[in-house]
């Protein structure tokens, strides 16, 4: 009977199997296209991602482009948000609505200058040390302004002082946020609505001025819930470097955490090796751990969801620096898919960027080219199949996105090079388009064929070989 408690309370502290999230959904975000490169523009990359089966559209809208005289110092009379800043963002909800998408409003910076508490030049003010309570007055004119969006977020990459300066103070700072923009959500007719933390950026800075050093995410994470590095609470001088009184802080009422796995510079592996405090998508559980540590201590809700909201690889060309070759790319974006359903707290997916951008300095993740070629991307995202071989066994996984009930994958596969290609079966996806096959049989390479109802072909994946995880 002992040894039976022992090994009863052994499994208890064992991890249950990542369980698979076959409901995930698909979000975009490329505010280049869809926000800055005019209507004609717009109209057409939504229709395009309504075709590729995108579920959310998220966007930045951005403090400074929707408050009045944001290039003052001194805070202007009146309305400060009677301006025509919302135009942009107004015809994206609106046409995202109708294409039945639904839209996330990231609420962040840049802030107009006089919300900003620090002195000094217009280019540091942007970033630095915003007010909570005009923070508080920007959030309740946006909730006006939009009744039917029903997804926020606080902030962009509030762990990176390009985002939230300075970064020394950015967990504290960023705490009051979230605290005033949940609020006023919640007061505004937002209060049954989806309220993300983070949108945190995946890697931190060891090097540099304190002020400019983006910090790691987790190390941002633990300073926000007031916890060090066991998950306890911070006592002492930490406390009050991070404002903590006593360790104690409010709940912050918010629904889900918004991440961005990327690796470094875009155009690294996924599974290369990080810091300690730094989440890449294989190091997702580190992000799953300080969630649950911060449950613990009452500081957000438990099981809180992990909303992947920014994501992507540079190619080569055009970025001859960070960008890797776009068939290496698109590999890449299935695999990570493929990390990402078996992680049953991820409920969104994400891809940053449909085209490129002008400036070979910004991000080149786009699934086109800017001149608007398609790259091996679009049809990988279109389509994605991920193949692994372990114990003799293959599993085939892939998702038809934008595919209905009636639509049918087959998959098809090579025993060797050059060999006849053999159907294997043909598979119903579920709602969201996933497909799944485990079978005994080995091959070469392999690849799924999209038919839609009528039997025509809608797309082909990329050829897979197998992988060993």
């Amino acid at each position: 009977m002992r040894l039976l408690t022992i090994i009863t309370l052994a499994l208890l502290l064992v991890p249950a199997a990542a369980e698979a999230s076959s409901r995930q959904e698909s979000l975009f975000q490329d505010d280049n296209t869809l926000i800055y490169s005019g209507d004609q523009r717009r109209d057409q990359a939504l229709d395009e991602l309504k075709a590729l089966g995108v579920d959310v559209i998220r966007t930045n809208l951005l403090w400074s482009q929707v408050a009045a005289a944001p290039n003052s110092r001194h805070r202007p009379p009146g309305d400060r948000y009677a301006t025509g800043g919302w135009a942009r963002w107004d015809a994206l909800v609106a046409g995202a609505r109708a294409r039945g998408m639904k839209v996330q409003i990231t609420l962040t910076g840049p802030l107009p200058l006089w919300a900003s508490y620090c002195g000094g030049s217009a280019r540091i003010r942007r970033t630095c040390k915003p007010s909570p309570s005009e923070y508080g007055r920007f959030v309740t004119a946006a909730a006006k302004r939009y009744p039917s969006v029903n997804r926020w977020s606080i902030w962009n990459e509030p762990n990176q002082s390009g985002w939230l300066y300075p970064a020394n103070q950015a967990p504290y700072r960023y705490r009051a946020l979230a605290y005033e923009g949940i609020k006023r959500l919640r007061a505004n007719g937002h209060a049954r609505d989806q309220i993300l933390l983070g949108e945190t950026a995946p890697l931190g800075r060891r090097t540099g001025s304190r002020a400019k050093r983006s910090l790691a995410p987790g190390a941002f994470i633990r300073g926000v819930f007031c916890m060090d590095r066991r998950g306890k609470r911070l006592r002492g001088r930490a406390a009050r470097r991070d404002h903590c009184k006593g360790g104690k802080m409010k709940r912050l009422r918010a629904t889900g955490w918004a991440h961005h796995p990327y690796t470094r510079g875009g155009g690294k592996n996924p599974r290369g090796r990080v810091g300690r405090d730094d989440i890449t998508l294989p190091k997702i559980g580190r992000l799953s751990r300080e969630l649950n540590r911060g449950a613990h201590q009452r500081r957000i809700r438990g099981h809180m969801p992990i909303y992947l909201t920014e994501y992507g690889f540079q190619t080569n060309p055009p970025d001859r620096l960070a960008g890797v070759r776009p068939s290496t790319a698109a590999r890449w974006l299935n695999e990570s898919s493929w990390i990402a359903y078996n992680v049953g707290r991820i409920k969104s997916v994400a891809q940053y960027e449909l085209y490129d951008e002008r400036d070979r300095g910004a991000f080149q993740t786009g699934l086109r080219y800017l001149s608007g070629r398609a790259k091996p991307g679009l049809a990988a995202y279109r389509l994605p199949i991920w193949v692994v071989r372990r114990h003799h066994r293959t599993t085939i996984w892939g998702q038809a996105r934008a595919g209905g009930t009636r639509d049918r994958v087959e998959v098809r596969y090579q025993r060797k090079r050059g060999a006849h290609w053999r159907h294997v079966r043909t598979l119903r996806p579920n709602s969201r388009g996933f497909i799944r096959l485990r079978v005994r049989r080995s091959g070469y390479r392999w690849r799924l064929y999209w038919r839609d109802a009528s039997g025509h072909l809608h797309a082909r994946s990329r050829v897979a070989r197998p992988a060993s995880r």
